[in-house]
């Protein structure tokens, strides 16, 4: 038997999916598909696939942006902006979502980011914060 073991959202579902190069287990983009320990049984081996381990020597914010826990969980999340915002930067944010600049007022990027996307702050801090954990917005210089 071998087990999968690891933190939520690396792919320890997929990588067993990808062993038996069919669907054995269900996968998804959001931290904590996988509720239970499931068996999937081969001709030669059985894989363990495991919910996801988090281990509490990390803080907070830095599982939010390794996406190991999912912004929706965070009660507290616009605790979080102004580290967020800090972490990635807001140029970085004006960027990756092609604000112009002009219209940032009292360095407000989540009022920004708001009108251009016509949700609340939470919404876009959670998108922030989403599409920098997933890799889906270039955050760069």
């Amino acid at each position: 038997m071998i087990g999968m073991i690891g933190y939520p959202n690396v792919g320890k579902s997929s990588t067993i999916n990808m062993i038996f190069k069919n669907k054995k287990v269900s996968v998804s983009s959001t931290p904590g598909k996988t509720k239970h320990l499931q068996t999937v049984n081969g001709s030669k081996f059985t894989l363990l696939d495991c919910p996801g381990l988090v281990f509490p020597k990390h803080s907070k914010l830095t599982l939010l942006f390794m996406g190991v826990i999912n912004s929706e969980q965070i009660y507290d999340l616009m605790s979080f902006e102004k580290d967020v915002l800090s972490v990635i930067g807001i140029p970085n944010i004006i960027k990756a979502y092609n604000l112009d600049e002009t219209k940032l007022k009292n360095n407000d990027i989540l009022d920004l980011v708001e009108k251009y996307k016509g949700v609340n702050r939470s919404r876009c801090l959670k998108m922030i914060i989403t599409d920098f954990a997933l890799g889906q917005k270039n955050f760069s210089d």
